[in-house]
């Protein structure tokens, strides 16, 4: 394993609407703009759906494989979706292995981190936090203005 010093990981938490999705989008906007074009953006509930469909069709390697890539990859709203015994060990080794290789990883949640670590434990939480935590607050902007 390459174990990089540099960590480029990042999570970015808050109330919902306040930004983080936004945040993480002009991410990649801003990757565009400097031609740099390997990057994946994908909702956590899309990636849990897409590794049981390939738990079913018993090809769980493509799925994993997708997402161990080292290009840029957002993970969005992580923490509204249920995770079986077996998804969560699939949806590890992507993270573990993108852990380990230094790959750039990009993770918005309305989790704190202490209640990332009550839902996923701290064998996964410990990956997905070790990197740079930004953390937004304030209003809904979604309902902002509806008052």
């Amino acid at each position: 394993m390459a174990g990089k010093s540099f960590r480029s990981d990042i999570y970015i938490y808050g109330p919902t609407g306040n930004g983080k999705t936004h945040l993480a989008a002009s991410i990649i906007n801003h990757r565009l703009w400097e031609g740099r074009t390997q990057h994946a953006f994908i909702k956590a509930t899309r990636l849990i759906l897409d590794i049981k469909s390939a738990i079913a069709n018993n090809d769980t390697d493509v799925v994993i494989n997708k997402h161990k890539a080292g290009h840029l990859l957002i993970i969005d709203d992580v923490g509204v979706e249920n995770l079986g015994e077996y998804v969560m060990e699939c949806w590890y080794e992507i993270l573990d292995y993108r852990y380990c290789w230094a790959y750039p990883t990009i993770i918005t949640s309305n989790l704190t981190p202490v209640e990332l670590a009550n839902k996923y434990g701290m064998r996964l939480a410990s990956r997905i936090l070790s990197g740079k935590r930004i953390k937004l607050t304030g209003p809904d902007y979604r309902l902002k203005g509806q008052e």
